[in-house]
């Protein structure tokens, strides 16, 4: 009697280790003699601890040919009786993860923090439970962690970074994304960076979608010096072209809706 409780169809993932049952005796109690011719990485061994107990066993993160690979069992006993199993097997490619959905570009909430479900933005097409890695660049802005399956970012200081998450499965293959998260002061609608300015002076507000923002800089005196509509977004600012400007201090005002704020700022 040969048989084995395995259903499937022989075909695996190249991430998979596989150890499959097969149970071999003679209903007359008789000593059975197993063979195997086998192609390919496969091997078929008696177990060392259970009897009539033979394992089908394969590491298919060794193997290299992808075509379908024949097995056949031969089982006989001293009378001649012979009983055979025939099978093909198959080791799938590895695939590597993929990105299912972009990240958007985050402004950092009021609360300092947020959380993103992982899985959401990564699948494996072999059905691989993947591992994840995270860096965040520049370091100090934001700090990025793992949490379960959720990737949490909490706010370390203001400013603008880039967090990478990459997607690895156990063969080695990855797929990566990147998005930024923008740090700021909420008490504030606009801020502008940076001050001093060398070159440009750059203006953006805390919304996702394009803002009109009234600029005028003046000099110490009063006198103005430029004076226009800006459009600009968190992760779009818009700039102001001072390469122009001596070195001094200047007045600079924006005008956000009903809303006006003046600042200081220094050319170098």
């Amino acid at each position: 009697v040969m048989e084995t409780e395995y259903g499937g169809d022989f075909k695996f993932r190249q991430w998979e280790q596989v150890s499959i049952p097969f149970h071999i005796s003679d209903i007359e109690g008789d000593k059975v003699n197993v063979t195997a011719e086998i192609e390919g990485r496969a091997r078929f061994n008696a177990s060392d601890v259970e009897d009539d107990v033979y394992y089908f066993e394969l590491m298919c993160e060794l193997v290299k040919d992808f075509t379908p690979k024949k097995v056949k069992i031969t089982a006989s006993d001293y009378y001649g009786g012979v009983a055979q199993m025939e099978f093909t097997y198959q080791v799938q490619e590895n695939r590597s993860p993929e990105l299912s959905n972009i990240f958007e570009d985050v402004v950092m909430p009021a609360s300092g923090s947020f959380s993103l479900d992982i899985s959401r933005h990564f699948y494996d097409p072999d059905e691989e439970e993947l591992n994840y890695l995270v860096s965040v660049t520049p370091s100090g802005i934001v700090k990025a962690v793992f949490d379960g399956g959720n990737l949490k970012v909490t706010k370390m200081n203001n400013g603008m970074a880039t967090i990478t998450v990459s997607a690895k499965d156990y063969i080695g293959a990855k797929a990566s994304a990147s998005f930024k998260v923008l740090s700021r002061d909420e008490n504030y609608e606009i801020d502008y960076y940076p001050n001093p300015v060398m070159d440009f002076l750059n203006i953006r507000t805390s919304s996702l979608n394009p803002v009109d923002v009234s600029v005028v800089i003046s000099s110490s005196v009063g006198v103005v010096l430029f004076e226009s509509t800006i459009t600009c977004r968190a992760f779009e600012p818009g700039r102001v072209d001072m390469t122009g400007f001596a070195p001094g201090q200047y007045n600079l005002e924006m005008k956000f809706g009903e809303k006006s704020y003046n600042y200081l700022i220094v050319k170098r």
